[in-house]
């Protein structure tokens, strides 16, 4: 799909890479802060991950999922509304 519409890809990556970083920026924040949020809460309950396994974990899921299921997603929907234009 990414390669039907190139420039809408690279629009979403452009998006998607500093909303997702800005993401791990405030799970450090929130560790080093001592919140109880989600942004802290990683694997089963009760477990409590220091610092570096936290970001790493935040760092695994932004980039590696999400960053690619908003641009894959985008580009989905972009094909979509795209293919309803006269």
């Amino acid at each position: 799909m990414a390669v039907l519409w190139p420039r809408l890809a690279w629009t979403l990556l452009l998006y998607a890479a500093p909303s997702r970083a800005l993401v791990v920026g405030i799970t450090w924040l929130a560790k080093q802060q001592g919140w109880d949020t989600h942004y802290t809460k990683f694997g089963p309950t009760g477990i409590e991950r220091d610092m570096a396994e936290t970001l790493l974990s935040a760092t695994l899921a932004q980039s590696g999922f999400w960053t690619p299921f908003t641009i894959v997603c985008g580009c989905v929907i972009g094909a979509w509304f795209g293919a309803k234009r006269p």
